[in-house]
């Protein structure tokens, strides 16, 4: 049990800064300082806090590794909700606006 909660915190650090590193790359080679140096600091804070919390006493990562998997449960609902039907006005305009 404690190698599935190690691995899913190392993934979940290891994710972070892979995604956030990438996000800072792509942004500073498109001239965007601001989001580059943003996108490094949540990428090594939030790395080193998942990483971080693999070494800490015993239900702390659990109930870490548990707050990620519900995170993770909830965000697959919500991307799957159905939407409902869509409405759509008249092509052509009945007003005017000038």
């Amino acid at each position: 049990m404690d190698y599935f909660i190690n691995l899913t915190l190392s993934l979940t650090s290891f994710f972070f800064l892979a995604g956030f590193g990438a996000f800072s790359a792509i942004s500073w080679q498109e001239k965007e300082q601001r989001a580059a140096k943003l996108a490094i600091l949540v990428a090594i804070i939030g790395s080193a806090l998942f990483g971080g919390i693999i070494f800490l006493p015993s239900p702390i990562p659990q109930i870490a590794a548990g707050l990620i998997a519900l995170g993770a449960a909830t965000g697959l609902v919500l991307f799957f909700l159905p939407m409902g039907r869509i409405a759509s006005g008249p092509d052509a305009p009945t007003t005017r606006v000038d």
